[in-house]
């Protein structure tokens, strides 16, 4: 706008007389006026170049500012389970021994055929093999669309356990997993107020997280679940194999398995500490022990 009201003030100045032949005079005031316009058209041009330069700057600082102060974002709810259970699995790897050289079991592609046989699709996972008989078998939180599930090597070798029984182990993890119980007893309310929030220039309550990894610790490898809480998945097993009768009875001498290594295995334990107790579990099955 400023630009056309430049030019029309400079072609007001120029005298204009219709039907009149110029005097040498006005022509030469002509050719100074208009290059007085391109003189302006110029500036304008420079002007506009020089603005546009300093937006792009005014741009590219605020990145720079936006970029140092995500530094300090924390996640929202569903990217931080996710980010802290693996956390957790780095900070325990010498206990755990997940890195270490193991075959192709196929337990991915079996676990996700069973997934599927129940009604459960597209669901991502994944299932970290450690070389430990420090835990036998067990979900992490997770984001709402991913699961992640610790599992022992010596331990279904020991049991010599098939595909599907670990896919079904597997299962009773999913299960666990989706009604939150592992999450409800390590979450903790000044990390929960925290989600999705920004500490730039103030201090992260590390204690909180410290205390957490604690909780993770003692949960998965000391107090586990407890028996409402396996009744509650126990339950939940009945209701979707009932009526697949194959899996239903390859679910009850799972059970019986491991039942077996609780009573007469002392490496194992404690199996029936964490996950209480295959015997009772097979009671609210209604099958009989022996």
């Amino acid at each position: 706008m400023m630009l056309f009201l430049k030019i029309i003030f400079i072609c007001l100045l120029i005298p204009m007389a219709w039907g009149e032949e110029k005097s040498n005079v006005e022509k030469e005031g002509e050719i100074l006026d208009f290059k007085s316009i391109k003189e302006i058209l110029k500036n304008d041009k420079l002007e506009k170049e020089a603005s546009q330069s300093a937006g792009k700057i005014k741009i590219e600082r605020k990145k720079r500012v936006d970029k140092g102060k995500n530094k300090y974002n924390i996640p929202f709810e569903d990217e931080f389970w996710p980010f802290f259970s693996e956390y957790w699995l780095v900070k325990n790897a010498p206990v755990l021994k997940w890195d270490f050289k193991k075959p192709d079991y196929g337990i991915e592609e079996a676990f996700e055929t069973l997934l599927e046989k129940l009604g459960h699709y597209e669901k991502k996972f994944k299932i970290v093999l450690v070389n430990t008989t420090s835990l036998y078998h067990f979900p992490l939180p997770s984001s709402q669309s991913e699961y992640i599930f610790l599992l022992s090597v010596p331990f279904i070798q020991y049991l010599d356990l098939s595909k599907i029984e670990i896919s079904l182990l597997l299962f009773e993890d999913y299960i666990r997993e989706k009604m939150g119980f592992f999450r409800k007893k390590v979450s903790r309310k000044k990390v929960e107020e925290l989600y999705g929030s920004n500490f730039e220039g103030n201090a992260l309550p590390v204690s909180e997280f410290n205390q957490m990894l604690k909780d993770y610790d003692d949960f998965i490898l000391n107090k586990g679940f407890s028996f409402q809480q396996q009744f509650e998945v126990t339950k939940e097993m009945i209701r979707v194999l009932k009526s697949e009768m194959t899996l239903w009875n390859i679910y009850v001498n799972l059970l019986k398995k491991l039942d077996g290594i609780v009573k007469t295995e002392n490496n194992f334990k404690d199996y029936g500490k964490i996950f209480p107790s295959p015997e009772i579990q097979l009671n609210w099955l209604k099958v009989e022990t022996k």
